[in-house]
């Protein structure tokens, strides 16, 4: 799928779906909508009959850009999703960004792409933040934080409400999103006064 498919603000979210994953779920969420993206990913996507592996494939070729962190690789899908986007990547206008605890767990994981330098984040939300807001071209760390802070508040509240035990959920996700515009829209983060330096 060429541009021309494509919108050019969403971004397709690769990560594993469990607990220990949730506070950098909430940073990439807050940091994509803090550069007026728009986040994506399979929790979204209900079943019409194709199966999960068509979803993925047509929601990936919906996005222009896609990030995929395997510093917790789960589930072979999670590696498979990334090979999606390579191959995107060489036939049409896709862009990809890859996220690791570090670089060397990368190397060690998929050598295949060891010439492509991961955004490592030593499994922390703010160095997510500040790795990723820096490549979004998204305000400055500090100021997502702010987006992010209520969010991660948010999730205990939030579980609790939906009487689940993670919030990799659509609900959960959508509200996340909500949420995330809501409070950069409240913190001015889209004014035109505001720098992304």
């Amino acid at each position: 799928m060429g541009r021309a498919s494509q919108a050019s603000d969403a971004v397709f979210l690769n990560v594993p779906f469990d607990q220990g994953y949730e506070s950098k779920f909430v940073a990439l969420i807050a940091t994509v909508v803090a550069a007026r993206l728009v986040p994506r990913c399979a929790l979204e996507l209900p079943e019409r009959g194709e199966g999960q592996l068509g979803r993925i494939r047509k929601l990936l070729g919906d996005c222009a850009l896609s990030i995929h962190d395997l510093s917790r690789p789960r589930r072979f899908n999670m590696p498979f999703e990334l090979g999606l986007a390579v191959a995107l990547h060489e036939r049409a206008d896709h862009e990809y960004i890859l996220l690791a605890a570090s670089r060397a767990q990368f190397e060690r994981a998929l050598s295949d792409l060891k010439n492509v330098a991961p955004l490592e984040h030593h499994h922390g939300a703010r160095i997510l933040i500040a790795r990723l807001a820096d490549s979004l071209g998204a305000p400055k760390p500090e100021r997502v934080e702010q987006v992010y802070q209520p969010l991660v508040r948010a999730l205990p509240r939030l579980k609790r409400n939906y009487r689940v035990r993670t919030i990799f959920h659509k609900t959960i996700f959508n509200e996340l999103k909500y949420g995330a515009l809501e409070e950069a829209k409240r913190l001015g983060l889209f004014s035109s006064t505001e720098g992304s330096v």
